[in-house]
């Protein structure tokens, strides 16, 4: 998805107009989004943006209904973490002594705050309620296909073990996909807050189209 990048130190080279970021519509709603970053951050070396800050991820729903999907897949990795724990414990004991640093007594800066706003038409405000249907909708198929292929199983039939392995791959592959489709379609985002610049991800080309502005990647 392109990116759509506003400057702040020089709101005038970059105009932003009032359409909607799906569509290209004339926007009638803005979605604001706080974005809390550190006061005295500097451009990374090399001439890049440094990151500021990103939305946290409890302020978005739908990452947490995916997260949900992909629930027996972190329990998996937590299980590998836990096997490795001895060995780790085991290194860290037998690693060299190192001399004490310094420790840093200076106060962290003060936070600055970045309102962002994306502009939606009536028909995109609530753009993230497809996807909350989508999984919803998931959940109930995986759980209707998982009760049919047991109750065939119980009930000794030729179908039972094609539907278990049937619903077993659906357990895998629909929260995989639920996933993949948010992160290539899902809905616009702010992707980077930095000094000199906001950035937002998942912009449809549509917006380009509409108001005249270049797309970064």
């Amino acid at each position: 998805m392109p990116e759509l990048t506003i400057q702040r130190l020089h709101p005038s080279r970059t105009p932003v107009p009032h359409v909607c970021m799906y569509c290209g519509e004339p926007s009638t709603r803005a979605d604001e989004r706080r974005v809390e970053h550190p006061a005295d951050d500097k451009p990374a070396a090399g001439g890049g943006a440094s990151t500021l800050g990103t939305l946290p991820s409890g302020d978005d729903p739908v990452s947490a209904a995916v997260g949900l999907l992909l629930l027996p897949f972190i329990l998996w990795e937590l299980l590998v973490w836990l096997v490795r724990i001895p060995g780790a414990l085991a290194r860290w004991w037998a690693r060299p002594s190192r001399p004490a640093a310094a420790s840093d007594t200076r106060p962290p800066p003060a936070p600055h705050v970045t309102v962002v706003a994306i502009t939606t038409c009536d028909r995109h405000g609530d753009f993230r309620r497809r996807f909350v249907l989508a999984g919803v909708a998931l959940c109930v198929a995986l759980a209707a296909l998982w009760w049919v292929g047991l109750a065939a199983a119980v009930a000794d039939k030729p179908s039972g073990a094609a539907l278990i392995v049937a619903a077993l791959l659906a357990t895998v592959v629909g929260p995989i996909g639920l996933a993949v489709w948010y992160t290539l379609a899902g809905p616009v985002i702010v992707d980077r807050v930095t000094r000199d610049a906001v950035v937002l991800d998942r912009v449809r080309p549509a917006y380009f189209t509409a108001s005249g502005l270049e797309a970064t990647q």
